[in-house]
């Protein structure tokens, strides 16, 4: 009977407690609801290391806001170092827009150490302040990514081994650091250039010896799937091209009908064209399937070779046409160098050249600046093509040529040593 009570009575108890509780949510509940989200106060970071001598630098058609941008190798050192073994290496940023006034971001990855905590290398930069020991190269795919070579050194006990370093940034900003896997097999020091074929792999091209007279041209090819793999490290396919194609000064760049190169033979007095079709949308081997198209006069214009070394081609023009822009030297009989700009172009007129793309004509030197490298870029919706160049006191020297005009600018010095 006790039991039965008791019973009764929890049953009862809990009716009523669940009836409490739905009419109390029946009447009114108060929820708190936040409307804001709690903000993070961004914390600017110091820089430990302190950026001075520009090194090389690369000009590249921009995307968004940006007319052009450039990428650089800029020396620098730890803040209060006191010995040169502290000597950085930092891959530096910087836009043009659309008024053509150049602006800074200024360093934004540190190369020395971080390549060193990759792999155990006893990396350094150069140690001396203007040198252009590291030099790079950068181009820019159908995608609009920017793809930057490196190339500095190792030191070793038997001396010094060149170690090749590879950057691909997008347009949103992002960036990955890695390293050529083992040392780099050539030292093709400022002939290194690179291009992007239709299916988006990489070739760097370079001469083999780029401290001899002239070399067979070699061929670096990196993958779709390399360039976005998650691993430190990477690896590029090497091949060579044909042996007629030696030579100490060449250019290459993409064409409308696939990818052009354009060289001095031994002699360094004729200018050749050579072309490789793109097969489908990717580049063959190249080794095979390239094509000289002519070695067409040996002096343009009547005029000598004035092309000294560093030369930069492209396609350009409503029926494109091949132009090169190159630094300029000229040993006088009284032992002084002149030292410059010099242009070369084709001339579109005449029978089977012009299907060829013309005669190579020359403007001989057209702006008497003195530079250590040189970088240029050139659009067919643009005009103007532009130029960047490393000076003899390491700072950034800017210039265009507006082809509607015909007119040469030497815009001086953008970024000096102290610059951003």
């Amino acid at each position: 009977m006790k039991l039965k009570y008791l019973m009764t009575i929890l049953g009862v108890s809990f009716f009523v407690s669940f009836l409490g509780v739905s009419h109390g949510n029946a009447e009114e509940r108060a929820y708190r609801v936040v409307t804001t989200q709690p903000t993070a106060t961004a914390v600017t970071m110091p820089d430990p290391y302190e950026w001075s001598y520009f090194q090389d630098v690369a000009i590249l058609p921009g995307t968004g806001n940006a007319a052009h941008v450039a990428f650089a190798i800029r020396k620098g050192h730890l803040k209060n170092a006191q010995f040169s073994e502290n000597s950085k290496m930092g891959l530096w940023y910087g836009w043009q827009d659309t008024n053509a006034n150049w602006h800074a971001r200024g360093v934004f990855r540190e190369l020395t150490d971080y390549i060193a905590s990759i792999q155990s290398l006893h990396f350094r930069a150069s140690s001396l302040a203007n040198t252009t020991a590291d030099v790079m190269t950068a181009c820019q795919d159908d995608a609009k990514n920017y793809h930057i070579f490196v190339q500095t050194f190792q030191a070793t006990p038997q001396g010094l081994d060149d170690r090749l370093i590879y950057v691909r940034y997008t347009p949103q900003g992002n960036y990955k650091v890695k390293l050529l896997a083992s040392p780099l097999a050539d030292h093709m020091g400022h002939s290194m250039q690179c291009v992007a074929d239709a299916a988006n792999n990489i070739h760097l091209f370079g001469v083999k010896r780029w401290d001899q007279d002239y070399s067979r041209v070699v061929d670096y090819k990196l993958s779709p799937e390399e360039q976005v793999q998650q691993s430190l490290t990477f690896q590029m396919a090497r091949t060579e091209l044909p042996q007629n194609f030696e030579t100490g000064d060449f250019t290459v760049f993409r064409s409308s009908q696939g990818v052009d190169l354009a060289f001095f033979k031994q002699n360094y007095i004729t200018l050749s064209l050579a072309r490789h079709p793109l097969q489908g949308r990717s580049l063959a081997a190249t080794n095979s399937g390239w094509n000289l198209l002519f070695d067409n006069n040996a002096r343009p214009n009547q005029q000598p070779n004035l092309m000294h070394d560093e030369l930069h081609g492209f396609s350009y023009g409503t029926v494109p046409q091949a132009h090169i822009i190159g630094k300029y030297k000229d040993i006088r009989a009284d032992g002084s160098t002149h030292r410059g700009i010099a242009y070369y172009y084709q001339d579109g007129h005449g029978g089977l050249q012009s299907i060829l793309g013309g005669a190579w004509q020359s403007r001989g030197m057209v702006l008497p600046v003195d530079l250590a490298t040189l970088s240029v870029t050139a659009l067919n919706e643009r005009p103007v093509f532009y130029m960047l160049g490393i000076t003899p006191d390491a700072e950034v020297w800017s210039g265009y040529y507006h082809a509607r005009d015909q007119r040469w600018v030497n815009q001086g010095v953008v970024f000096r040593r102290n610059s951003q």
